[in-house]
């Protein structure tokens, strides 16, 4: 919040959706009524079209629409709103970036750090909606040379590969062939690592431990949307190597829990895992988690997430659910 509770002081559109956000959480938890919240996200949204239709936009100005677009991302995520709404703001932010990152020579730390909140939003909505993430103007895709991303506990130089995951996903459901593109993936994940730092640090672990939860992750959901693509396996065993990395994502998603860290940005991951755990030990596991992770972020998209995964559970027994799909809710 370094870069956002400082505006909130000097710009009333930042204040609103900085308010709003908290009403959403406070909606959550029933100290709030839903009304209030809507109120205050309907004052930000009105402050923030009307600043962007001035002529003549200073840079404070458009640093402040860019921090109250993604607020209002954020907004929508607590309350498991509207991925539509979440998606224009989107739209919003990326125009506001593009500006900056032609415009200005030096990037500073604000734009830096709300340039990593965008790229986190991007990938997470694209894999909810089946879209193709949004590219900056001139730009191939994220781009972090940091080896941590402190801003969300996961690796940077992961990303780029959450990117393609998404982008690929997207093209899978224009009806394009992929085979090819999704091995290359598969390949880049297996290859891709972060060392284990030798510190006592449970936030550092619980990092690390989120970051390959999205690594084995990513590779289970090409293995289960594309079959026809080839783990590499000594023994030629996909079943087993299958089985393998499941339990690797599993152990992943356990050990955040231990630790007992945010868990922010665990909701992918542990939808998928949830969604493919099979016995009866795994799956009250994982509803424990998401009871946990509720408790501490409050917010109802986590909710959507569970019942999601729950209904997926419901459909096996009723032998409806025989394919691969992405999430039908609001992730972040």
């Amino acid at each position: 919040m370094l870069h956002i509770l400082p505006r909130a002081s000097t710009s009333t559109q930042v204040q609103r959706a900085v308010e709003a956000v908290a009403a959403a959480h406070l909606h959550h938890l029933g100290a709030e009524s839903r009304e209030r919240a809507t109120q205050l996200h309907s004052q930000a949204l009105k402050l923030l079209a009307s600043e962007l239709a001035s002529p003549n936009l200073d840079e404070t100005s458009r640093i402040n629409g860019l921090a109250c677009s993604l607020l209002l991302i954020y907004y929508e995520i607590v309350l498991g709103n509207s991925a539509e709404n979440a998606w224009c703001h989107l739209t919003g932010a990326k125009v506001l970036l593009e500006y900056h990152m032609h415009q200005i020579s030096h990037e500073p730390p604000c734009i830096s750090f709300f340039r990593k909140v965008f790229q986190y939003f991007n990938v997470m909505l694209a894999l909810s909606m089946e879209r193709r993430p949004l590219l900056i103007t001139g730009h191939r895709g994220p781009e972090f040379i940091d080896k941590m991303d402190t801003v969300f506990g996961c690796a940077g130089q992961l990303w780029p590969l959450m990117h393609r995951l998404a982008d690929l996903f997207a093209r899978v459901q224009l009806g394009e062939d992929v085979s090819h593109d999704a091995q290359s993936l598969i390949e880049s994940l297996q290859a891709w690592s972060i060392e284990s730092s030798p510190s006592s640090n449970t936030y550092l672990e619980a990092t690390l431990q989120i970051a390959n939860a999205y690594k084995f992750c990513g590779i289970l959901m090409l293995q289960r949307a594309i079959p026809q693509i080839e783990i590499e396996t000594e023994r030629g065993d996909s079943q087993r190597q299958h089985s393998k990395i499941y339990r690797s994502a599993f152990d992943c998603v356990l050990r955040v829990c231990v630790l007992s860290t945010p868990m922010a940005t665990l909701t992918w991951p542990l939808y998928v895992v949830g969604r493919l755990a099979k016995s009866a030990s795994d799956r009250t596991l994982v509803l424990h988690i998401f009871s946990q992770f509720l408790e501490k972020h409050h917010m109802m998209v986590v909710d959507g997430a569970k019942n999601a995964v729950k209904n997926h559970w419901s459909e096996e027994l009723t032998l409806q659910s025989h394919s691969w799909n992405s999430a039908p809710v609001l992730l972040g």
